[in-house]
């Protein structure tokens, strides 16, 4: 994980685990440990990756520090991705807050 830059750099005790299956690949777990920090503060945290066998990609994390617990799943890599905003059905439709423009340009009026 050196290549993730300064959150994994004093990562340490790799090791390996069991293989497992996650999401249809076999992936291989990996645990590590990050020691504590002063500056910045950060407290002892243990790691375990799902590593998947075929494409390198991490398919799990799990994390345990200092009343912190987490647990990832990543799924879906290169897929692509649609953003749809929601629909609210009881929300009346907002009319266009700008007036359309008239078709003829209207002269300025003379100062005279």
């Amino acid at each position: 994980p050196d290549a993730w830059g300064e959150a994994y750099v004093d990562a340490t005790g790799f090791q390996f685990g069991p293989r497992e299956e996650v999401d249809g690949e076999l992936s291989q777990v990996v645990t590590f440990w990050q020691p504590p920090r002063s500056r910045p503060s950060r407290a002892p945290a243990w790691f375990a990756w799902w590593i998947g066998l075929a494409s390198g990609e991490v398919r799990r994390e799990a994390m345990v520090s200092t009343r912190h617990y987490m647990v990832y799943g990543y799924s879906d890599f290169d897929a692509p991705l649609a953003i749809t905003p929601p629909i609210d059905a009881s929300a009346p439709a907002v009319p266009p807050s700008t007036p359309a423009a008239p078709s003829v340009a209207t002269p300025a009026a003379s100062a005279d």
